[in-house]
């Protein structure tokens, strides 16, 4: 029998747990099971990091705390880390990420970076060498973006700033901060000790409410690495790439760019049958598949669609599976053929978040096959399998109750 992977959801029944999938083999089918649960995270854990040492996991309480836990090393099994959760510094946390300022540093110091969508602030909160959350934080810690200075966008959701995410570049000193409300993708230096220096931003195309995002990194054809950024948009339903370069000065007033390449639908061609538009549309979540060694394993992009209005507090199942958006991309990142993507069923309602098993640290798979969604109308997390050199997604393992998920990620 395969060893099984670990994987951690958390969502809006308060409940983080941890599950066991274990791939097909000639001999048994591939099964997903619930292994372990704690309701020690809050209310609403929707967003979980996991340590760089893959020995803590950090759980983002939608309601308001920040909690760690130990991830034992053999079992995989949380536990609190003896603390009382902290504050993050605003109302509504929904996204975190780990930056470094100094990464090749032999003991770099990092920090948890912390979006609240309703309270419109960016925390940075020193993590110690322990891997506790520290409850003292440094002076400019916290960004707050006033309501007063807003520009929202035009889509009737856009009422003010809303970050919903707080993505940290591949260096670890970067911050870019998705504001759905305001069509703006902001900047962030993270400064030793965990400080923040605001660095600008861009606008993004008005009504496009960007979401989430992931970097890549490509080789051109003079050998030099160009970053690029996959940039998620909610309320227009595409995916935006850009370039982006980070400032080379160490001036205070330095900040980096992005430049826009291409942007991607993220729709069909038609709605469902019950719909005459896309209006009650909104993408979820963007992942690209790793590099492989094998020249006949493409990359692709993968984009997630909600088709019915979403309410994160409530889940209806009842209707139609959503559908993943994918693009083959060239070896510049770009989509092969941005007019004509691949739609795959998802299994099921809501996919708020999905990960590729590459991501995880402890599973030693390195090509992304597996790839877990959180389906939060549908309370289920889903294993499907990627076809590595075709692109395409297959279900193979499923498990319903698992507290209408909204973030699944592998150990």
């Amino acid at each position: 029998m395969a060893k099984p992977f670990i994987l951690y959801a958390g969502g809006y029944q308060g409940r983080l747990v941890t599950l066991a999938f274990t791939p097909p083999s000639d001999d048994a089918p591939a099964s997903l099971e619930v292994v372990a649960e704690t309701n020690e995270a809050g209310e609403a854990p929707t967003w979980l990091v996991i340590h760089p040492k893959g020995t803590h996991l950090y759980a983002v309480n939608r309601k308001g705390t920040l909690t760690t836990f130990s991830i034992h090393p053999t079992t995989s099994l949380l536990s609190p880390a003896l603390h009382a959760p902290i504050s993050p510094g605003a109302d509504g946390p929904i996204h975190a990420a780990i930056a470094s300022p100094s990464p090749s540093s032999s003991s770099p110091q990092l920090s948890l970076i912390t979006a609240a969508f309703e309270g419109r602030r960016v925390t940075s909160t020193p993590i110690l060498p322990s891997g506790i959350l520290s409850p003292a934080r440094p002076e400019d810690a916290i960004v707050e973006y006033a309501e007063d200075d807003a520009r929202p966008g035009p889509h009737e959701r856009q009422t003010g700033v809303f970050l919903h995410e707080a993505h940290v570049d591949p260096s670890g000193k970067w911050v870019l901060v998705s504001d759905m409300g305001t069509d703006e993708i902001r900047f962030l230096e993270v400064l030793q000790g965990g400080r923040l220096r605001r660095a600008g931003g861009v606008r993004t195309k008005a009504g496009d409410g960007p979401r989430h995002l992931v970097f890549d990194a490509v080789e051109e054809e003079d050998g030099k690495r160009r970053t690029l950024v996959y940039s998620l948009n909610e309320i227009s339903n595409s995916v935006s790439i850009y370039a982006f370069v980070a400032p080379s000065s160490t001036a205070s007033s330095s900040s980096p760019t992005l430049t826009h390449l291409q942007t991607l639908s993220t729709l069909p061609p038609t709605p469902h049958s019950y719909q005459t538009t896309f209006h009650t549309w909104h993408a979820a979540a963007v992942k690209l598949s790793p590099p492989s060694p094998d020249p006949s394993h493409r990359r692709y992009l993968y984009a997630s669609n909600r088709a019915d209005e979403h309410n994160p507090g409530h889940n209806d199942p009842n209707g139609p599976e959503d559908i993943m958006a994918i693009y083959q991309l060239d070896k510049n990142g770009l989509a092969v053929d941005p007019e004509n993507p691949t739609f795959t069923e998802v299994g099921g309602r809501a996919p708020r978040h999905f990960s590729l098993s590459s991501e995880g640290g402890g599973g030693g798979e390195k090509e992304g096959r597996w790839v877990a969604v959180a389906l939060h109308d549908s309370d289920e997390v889903v294993v499907l399998e990627r076809d590595l050199e075709g692109g395409g997604l297959r279900e193979v393992a499923r498990k319903k109750g698992v507290g209408m998920p909204a973030v699944v990620l592998w150990r």
